[in-house]
């Protein structure tokens, strides 16, 4: 037992050599056969490896914490400046278009003056006094009765900014702020509209919030949570065949399998109920969470919707714009293959009306469908359920009758080689723009709402991303579930800010 510099505070000859784990103190030898006596003792390097450790956990959770505090706060103010702004929008629209009636009044009395200034100059011209008169008193009534109640005010009303108070809480939290790991990726676009586009300075910035390590080996599905306060995700592993519940402290939960079933996708209906389908399943099946006052909770499996004409659903998501449940179906008939987006009601009776159909090649199957708030259908169309087949994301409006708004094939040309366009996922971000992920290439495709390309990103280079499969997005952020591969054996959730 190494000495100390330490002196018993009991017996003052005495150096310190153990630490009592029950009293949590520093004992010397004397006190191993007194007031010590029968309690359990450690040795002072290993006292100071737990209590360096203790530390360091201590120190990486409360960092945690405070950034996710941090990431928390900066949503909530940036959708107050969101809210600002579009209140500003929708009031200076009804500014415009007063001042635009306005000057459309102001012109059209413009004219009228110059008419009567022309009558008066007549006036002035009669040589008879009696015509005079008579006609100044016509020009006179003209004048009263079309500039007496014209009024020349302005009637819109701007919002009133009220700054927020700066508190000591607040600069406290703000104080201990850590810079995140931040990048711009910059457009990438076509040769011909490169002049155009790239004049306007496009820049999209983002910056890495969080990442968690799974147990998975890859994520085929994710949905975020909106409704739970701990910032939860479920996922699915089609080749695991399993949902699990992360949480933003990097915990998880196993919460259902379906026996003999490959699990497609998922959509959250509440933070304690969730829809799933299975490959090659009619079924849309319903898993809620029961016994909720218990710690280990369970969850029931039932179904929720089933097709009876040979519709084999292949995607499903839940609209954040509309609250409904989109579901995209594929079918066989007499050797073409009949593609259907459907919107089901989550209230009883079930009510599904289709959406709209979609014809390519019969070898396409929609693998994701998600309704966008310009009022389209985005799709991602896949030859075959692998997730390296050939893809295309294309846009359809609630039409029965609509053709195709937009199609894109994908841009994939590298230094070397060109390959091919293989999307597994799309979701819709700020300002309507839409993200897919194509995990053959490392690539995140940003577009706006009309299919166009704005940013093309390297997901390894710009952000350390490998095998980008699935996404989701709430407010400003991107969550993106990996793919296992050479460089990360298990699977990963990434937490993505948009700054613009």
């Amino acid at each position: 037992m190494a000495d100390t510099s330490v002196l018993c505070r009991n017996h003052n000859n005495e150096r310190c050599r153990l630490y009592c784990q029950g009293c949590q103190e520093l004992v010397c030898q004397v006190c191993l056969q007194e007031e010590h006596k029968g309690h359990r003792f450690i040795t002072l390097t290993t006292t100071m490896s737990n209590k360096r450790d203790e530390l360091e956990t201590y120190c990486r959770n409360n960092s945690q914490n405070k950034k996710r505090k941090i990431a928390s706060f900066k949503d909530t103010l940036i959708q107050n400046i969101d809210d600002i702004e579009s209140d500003l929008q929708q009031k200076w629209g009804a500014v415009q278009e007063e001042t635009s009636n306005l000057t459309s009044r102001l012109t059209h009395k413009r004219s009228e003056m110059i008419q009567i200034k022309k009558n008066m100059e007549d006036v002035l011209q009669k040589s008879d006094i009696v015509e005079m008169c008579e006609t100044a008193h016509v020009v006179g009534l003209t004048i009263t009765e079309n500039f007496t109640n014209e009024h020349t005010s302005l009637t819109a009303t701007l919002p009133v900014y009220v700054e927020p108070e700066i508190t000591p809480d607040l600069v406290g939290k703000l104080e201990h702020a850590h810079s995140c790991q931040q990048s711009f990726l910059y457009s990438r676009v076509d040769g011909e509209n490169a002049s155009s586009i790239n004049s306007t300075k496009n820049k999209i910035s983002f910056e890495i919030i969080d990442s968690i390590q799974t147990s998975l080996c890859s994520i085929t599905s994710i949905a975020h949570d909106s409704k739970d306060e701990k910032s939860s995700f479920y996922v699915v592993s089609s080749s695991e065949n399993a949902i699990m519940k992360y949480y933003g402290d990097g915990n998880s939960r196993k919460i259902k399998d379906l026996p003999g079933k490959r699990i497609l996708s998922i959509a959250v209906v509440n933070s304690g109920r969730i829809l799933a389908i299975a490959e090659g399943d009619c079924t849309i099946y319903s898993l809620k969470v029961v016994d909720t006052l218990k710690i280990s909770k369970s969850w029931k499996i039932k179904t929720f919707f089933t097709f009876s004409d040979s519709q084999i659903p292949t995607a499903l998501h839940t609209s954040k714009v509309y609250g409904n449940i989109y579901i995209a179906t594929t079918q066989k008939n007499n050797g073409n293959r009949i593609n259907r987006i459907s919107v089901i009601t989550d209230k009883k009776p079930l009510e599904i009306h289709l959406v709209a159909e979609i014809n390519l090649e019969t070898s396409f199957v929609p693998v994701k469908a998600i309704a966008c708030s310009r009022g389209n259908v985005t799709v991602v169309m896949k030859k075959g359920t692998e997730e390296d087949a050939e893809g295309c994301i294309c846009a359809v409006t609630s039409d029965l009758n609509s053709e195709l708004q937009w199609y894109y094939g994908g841009r994939t040309e590298t230094e070397s080689q060109e390959r091919m366009f293989s999307p597994t996922d799309v979701t819709e971000i700020n300002r309507k723009n839409l993200i897919a992920c194509d995990p053959l290439n490392n690539t995140f495709h940003i577009l706006n709402h009309k299919g166009e390309l704005i940013s093309l990103v390297d997901t390894t280079n710009t952000f350390g991303i490998v095998r980008p499969l699935s996404l989701d997005a709430f407010n400003r952020r991107v969550f993106v579930g990996t793919s296992s591969s050479t460089v990360s054996p298990k699977a990963k959730i990434y937490s993505i800010y948009q700054e613009q």
